[in-house]
């Protein structure tokens, strides 16, 4: 049995119930408020993992086919999220959706869960939960020991960058 508190909340982007440790989701907000913030390389350096993702990211020179060096660059250089990471912008940030698959404790994603079979362009595959079930599944969670609080607000803040 598991004390962890395990938060249900509605993604408004995908209309799925989303079921994550609170943990999990509060450094997943850290991370998207990190970029929502920034304005400069300076301010994401101050995030680790949103500098880690940054640093990692193959930024083209504006025009010409040469990476940039973007631990080289000065503190000072402009940031803005979609326009640094462009039409890679949400691979590079946690979604509701697809952390609750992974994250969300295996017994209710067994029972509860459903196939994905919808298509799209740089969309993933991933099971999910109905909002329909989320009293069923709450009950679950509470039987499983966990402690459940539902915050559809905290899951819409996945989409705050």
């Amino acid at each position: 049995m598991s004390s962890m508190k395990i938060i249900t909340g509605v993604d408004p982007a995908s209309e799925r119930l989303c079921v994550m440790p609170e943990a999990e989701i509060t450094s997943d907000l850290e991370l998207i408020g990190a970029f929502a913030a920034a304005t400069t390389l300076g301010d994401v350096r101050k995030h680790q993992g949103a500098w880690d993702i940054t640093a990692a990211f193959v930024k083209y020179d504006e025009g010409r086919e040469v990476a940039l060096d973007v631990e080289a660059l000065p503190a000072s250089t402009p940031f803005e999220f979609g326009g640094w990471f462009e039409e890679e912008a949400f691979a590079c940030i946690p979604q509701a959706r697809l952390r609750s698959s992974q994250l969300c404790p295996r017994e209710v994603m067994e029972e509860f869960g459903y196939q994905d079979d919808e298509i799209g362009m740089d969309y993933e595959p991933a099971p999910w939960l109905a909002p329909e079930d989320r009293e069923a599944i709450e009950q679950r969670l509470v039987g499983l020991g966990y402690r459940v609080e539902r915050r559809d607000d905290l899951i819409a803040r996945y989409l705050d960058v």
